[in-house]
């Protein structure tokens, strides 16, 4: 169990930190472009870059805890401790995944609108 621990705990870290390379990427990127093209929208990137921090973190943590559910409820079922309730294991699982799910989908549609104001502002940038 220790050890499917601490594989899992170095696996996301290094899930963790390629996903936050990724998201400074295209937030400097993004505020290089605007400082370039109108300051005013700095206030708003900021505010995008505090909201996409935050849902990584989230969405990492939430990562985190489903794959150690999934792992205890594994073990539940190897070891055959049914006296255990594994119904309730099983429905945290599955809430988890859920919620896991619910914040790919908000981190992927936030990227997607970031890509949208990078091309926004390039094309504000080719046209004025």
């Amino acid at each position: 169990l220790l050890y499917y621990f601490i594989i899992n705990l170095f696996y996301f870290i290094l899930i963790f930190l390629f996903f936050i390379y990724i998201s400074y990427f295209y937030i400097t990127l993004l505020f290089i472009l605007f400082y370039i093209i109108y300051i005013n929208t700095l206030i708003f990137m900021l505010f995008y870059f505090i909201i996409v921090n935050i849902l990584l973190f989230i969405y990492f943590i939430l990562l985190l805890l489903q794959s150690f559910i999934f792992h205890y409820l594994f073990y539940l079922v190897y070891f055959n401790f049914y006296f255990i309730n594994t119904s309730f294991y099983v429905l945290i699982y599955y809430l988890f995944y859920f919620i896991f799910i619910i914040t790919s989908i908000l981190y992927i549609t936030l990227v997607f609108i970031l890509f949208l104001l990078i091309l926004h502002s390039l094309f504000y940038f080719i046209l004025f």
